[in-house]
């Protein structure tokens, strides 16, 4: 039983939406906004409650404010430079990433991200480090959707919060060279996504799409553990969808 409350400023007639999981609290929302006398300097002339649409807006207001969540906590790294072993070799001084056509035709995820990196912004790592902050805000979505499809939305919630700011994705995400291993598990992610919608809606575009995507993770990451993704799929199927 969401509820939104409109907020009408008495001068310009401006309405502000607060989004509030229980319409229980109403009593002691309509109180809170009423003492604060002062928002962008206008006095709140009424309150209304209204019935919000169920879980579609809130669930998207918490995507929102997930990705928000998954980059925040990674600010203070866009200033870094690159690591001095790793990165050296794998970016500064690959002369593979020098052309976008020779990356592509090594198909290698990274040369090819690498090498559209340096064709645009040469040696800068800021580009690929907002590049890597994306790249971790939309895996803790894709974690949010596969938790709330196996289980329920309140565990998702919290899975998906943990995710986005647990110490132990800090090196995937600080590390320029690590960029590959979050770029892997979105399409790890994207690939069980898509398996859970076939197996739930018996619809076989999602089955060609897992087999597109996991052919593409096969093609273009050319790694072992690349072998783990349909492992974790039959887990999957066989303990929980079956």
């Amino acid at each position: 039983h969401q509820c939104v409350i409109l907020v009408k400023h008495q001068n310009s007639g401006t309405q502000i939406a607060f989004l509030f999981l229980s319409c229980c609290y109403k009593k002691t929302i309509f109180w809170l906004l009423s003492s604060w006398r002062f928002i962008t300097g206008c006095t709140v002339r009424c309150v209304q409650f209204y019935s919000a649409a169920p879980s579609s807006l809130f669930i998207f207001l918490f995507i929102f404010i997930l990705f928000l969540i998954s980059i925040g906590v990674y600010l203070t790294t866009l200033p870094n430079e690159f690591a001095v072993v790793d990165d050296l070799h794998g970016y500064i001084e690959n002369t593979e990433i020098r052309s976008v056509a020779k990356s592509f035709l090594s198909l290698h995820i990274q040369n090819i991200t690498y090498s559209i990196n340096y064709s645009l912004f040469g040696i800068n790592p800021l580009p690929l480090r907002i590049f890597t902050l994306l790249d971790h805000a939309l895996a803790s979505i894709f974690v949010f959707l596969i938790i709330q499809s196996l289980f329920s939305k309140k565990v998702a919630y919290i899975a998906s919060l943990l995710f986005a700011v647990h110490p132990v994705n800090s090196e995937a995400v600080n590390w320029i060279s690590a960029q590959f291993y979050i770029l892997m598990a979105n399409f790890q992610f994207a690939a069980i996504l898509s398996h859970i919608a076939y197996r739930k809606t018996h619809n076989k575009k999602f089955l060609y799409l897992t087999v597109g995507i996991i052919t593409l993770y096969l093609i273009f990451f050319q790694h072992p553990w690349v072998l783990t993704a349909p492992i974790v799929i039959g887990i999957i199927d066989f303990l929980i969808l079956h």
